[in-house]
């Protein structure tokens, strides 16, 4: 502990330490013989304890006082006034400006090692006090870092339960509709088969009619052929013709709509069947999705790629491929949809930060909504009209990015900066695993 004794009397310094070292107590002591110096002592210099005289020449001792307790970084410094003066006045002063303590001159011995030893427990109190708030504060964050991840890992635990049982009622559904959605698009293809023989085998009955009616003049002969034709006038049979493998068409592509459908919820049923962990380059899986959705959607975005190098990542890249698309085209189906004239605008930016490669896919489209920012990557969420979307593009990513690779996507929305999504993936998926 360090004791600085202020006084511009050499008699009085060299009389305080005596008293101070004969009764044994143990500090490192620091003499100064104006206010000028002692300034300069505790500019430089860690100081627990001042005995500070009050009348000295130049700066007194009032004056250094005042300077000590307006610099916030020595609030808990004891200073105690040491003089000889009796006018109450000058100890309320002291007080007043933030003097702990006061010692008369001459030195009473015992008074005034009574009063230092005072100070010195009073000093050690407040570094032990300092000391276990530091330690409760750390232990507070520690704690605070604890219940957010134990709340994360619990939110996970209740979105896997919910993706399990999702996954499983997904593939019975699925199962259910493919086997008569077989039969269905076989069925369609060979009713289409069979029209073209009706097809062919009326245009022949209809060049007979002709041959006959052109051949033979008999009335009754011509009459029937008439009614043929009339009714076939009146069914519109030509419209019929052509609407009807009209609507077979509609009818192939719906059922493809639904094939693709049962796809998906198989997908997601199904997604962690398959093994191809290996160390890939970030960059290139990005670029490889950017390619042929520029070329599909130039009219609706201009994409913009800031790629940083970055080391090798362990991944499945048919898994993040499949997650950093499905952002993508998330983003332009938002501003494809915000956007009716002006052309949008994404940017993807990649960069590495300790053991992790970041990916931030950024739009200028419409803010995504403080009520539902929480529920985009629950599975079966959207905001699309019916028949445009089933809600599992952000829940795969979710299951892709955290579950699957042991890593962290974010949202951050607003209506000034736009819509930024960010993949957090570590680089060693099996580190991830152990951390």
């Amino acid at each position: 502990m360090n004791l600085l004794v202020v006084d511009d009397s050499k008699f009085n310094l060299m009389y305080a330490e005596e008293v101070i070292k004969k009764n044994g107590i143990i500090c490192n002591i620091i003499k100064a013989g104006s206010g000028e110096e002692a300034l300069n002592i505790i500019l430089n210099n860690n100081i627990d304890i001042v005995l500070l005289d009050i009348i000295m020449p130049k700066i007194t001792g009032l004056e250094v006082l005042k300077k000590i307790r307006e610099n916030g970084k020595y609030r808990e410094m004891i200073i105690i006034m040491f003089t000889s003066i009796t006018d109450k006045e000058y100890l309320k002063n002291s007080f007043d400006i933030g003097a702990n303590d006061y010692i008369n001159k001459p030195i009473n011995e015992i008074e005034f090692i009574s009063r230092i030893k005072n100070a010195m427990k009073l000093r050690q109190h407040q570094k032990d006090l300092y000391d276990l708030m530091y330690v409760l504060k750390e232990k507070n964050e520690n704690l605070k870092k604890t219940t957010l991840a134990l709340k994360r890992t619990q939110s996970q635990l209740v979105r896997s339960e919910k993706l399990s049982a999702i996954g499983q009622f997904s593939a019975g559904i699925a199962h259910e509709i493919n086997n008569p959605l077989g039969y269905v698009l076989s069925n369609n293809d060979t009713l289409e088969k069979y029209c073209n023989c009706y097809k062919d085998l009326i245009h022949k009955y209809k060049e007979t009619l002709d041959c006959i009616y052109e051949k033979y003049k008999d009335n009754w002969i011509k009459e029937k052929i008439d009614e043929v034709k009339n009714f076939e006038e009146s069914i519109a049979f030509d419209f019929i013709d052509e609407d009807t493998y009209q609507l077979i068409d509609d009818s192939r592509d719906g059922i493809k709509r639904i094939s693709k459908i049962i796809q998906s919820l198989l997908n997601f049923a199904q997604r962690d069947t398959e093994n191809r962990i290996k160390y890939n380059d970030f960059n290139e899986i990005v670029i490889g999705i950017i390619s042929p959705i520029e070329k599909e959607f130039k009219d609706i975005v201009n994409i913009e790629l800031n790629l940083n190098n970055l080391p090798k990542i362990k991944c499945d890249e048919v898994q993040i491929t499949e997650a950093i698309y499905n952002i993508i085209i998330n983003a332009v189906q938002a501003i494809q949809k915000y956007r009716k004239e002006s052309v949008g605008n994404i940017k993807i930016s990649t960069y590495s930060k300790e053991n992790f490669v970041l990916c931030d896919v950024w739009n200028d489209g419409p803010k995504i909504k403080e009520e539902i920012i929480n529920k985009i990557f629950d599975p079966f969420f959207t905001t699309k009209n019916i028949g445009e979307g089933m809600g599992l593009g952000l829940n795969i990513c979710y299951d892709i990015i955290v579950n699957k690779h042991n890593g962290e996507i974010y949202v951050e929305s607003n209506e000034k900066t736009g819509t930024k999504f960010t993949i957090m993936l570590p680089l060693d998926l099996e580190k991830g695993d152990e951390s």
